[in-house]
């Protein structure tokens, strides 16, 4: 189905949100940073 004018795995149409309240910036960022590193080597 296509609701927003875009198939869902289209890939120019994807974001990532992050609430950094829990992790605060420089923990947020570490994350971020492992989450890349598992993903791409």
């Amino acid at each position: 189905m296509n609701y927003a004018g875009y198939k869902p795995d289209d890939k120019r149409f994807k974001d990532i949100m992050i609430d950094s309240s829990m992790l605060g910036v420089e923990g947020t960022a570490d994350y971020l940073i492992e989450l890349i590193q598992r993903k791409f080597g």
